[in-house]
């Protein structure tokens, strides 16, 4: 997200993708399509709520965040029918469409890299990149695979495991690093002491017989 944000200064375009799929956490597929008719208030509050159009996945609602508001309020929403529109002011016909004009902003913003050979610029974000973010995000603060679920759309709790075992990976590998940082290793704190070491090398017979 950090690179979106940054790039959004120099293309002011893409901060409307950045927005909408930070909310929503949706599929490629699925913005395009994506406008007011899917907000919905209740109890106070504000949500986008949709059903995602890959096959199995599940009803979608989603609290509406400030930044996002913040956002859409530049645009005059009654006149358009989708939060996110082409060059000519238009809804994306297709999400493949949107998908390619996406990758053209993202590379105008300079989030790419330039294939030396062939001088072709590549993409170096996505709007499926987004939705991985917001997934790992979530299992870094916590959030259970349900609640991840709820937001992603999935309907197989394997799925959303995936993202949930790369946080809890790796919490616990820094927690082993730093329980060793405590250890001597078996070699009576050799690790810090190289006159240690040459004792320690000497009494396993590294060096030699005693």
């Amino acid at each position: 997200m950090n690179g979106w944000l940054q790039a959004e200064q120099d293309a002011g375009r893409i901060s409307d993708v950045v927005w909408v799929a930070d909310t929503t956490a949706g599929r490629v597929g699925d913005m395009n399509w994506l406008g007011t008719d899917n907000l919905e208030s209740d109890q106070g509050g504000e949500y986008v709520a949709y059903q995602q159009q890959k096959r199995g996945s599940k009803l979608v609602s989603v609290p509406v965040q400030d930044l996002l508001r913040a956002e859409l309020a530049h645009h005059d929403l009654s006149a358009r029918d989708t939060f996110l529109v082409n060059e000519y002011g238009r809804p994306f016909a297709l999400p493949a469409a949107m998908g390619n004009k996406v990758r053209d902003w993202i590379i105008e913003a300079g989030l790419c890299v330039e294939d030396p050979r062939t001088k072709v610029k590549k993409a170096t974000r996505s709007q499926h990149g987004i939705r991985k973010s917001v997934a790992v995000a979530m299992a870094s603060n916590d959030a259970t695979v349900i609640e991840i679920m709820a937001l992603l759309g999935h309907s197989e709790m394997k799925t959303t495991q995936v993202y949930v075992e790369q946080v809890n990976r790796r919490k616990l590998a820094a927690s082993g690093r730093i329980k060793m940082s405590n250890m001597d290793h078996g070699l009576g704190g050799a690790v810090h002491n190289p006159e240690k070491i040459q004792e320690n090398q000497y009494k396993i017979g590294v060096s030699g017989s005693p």
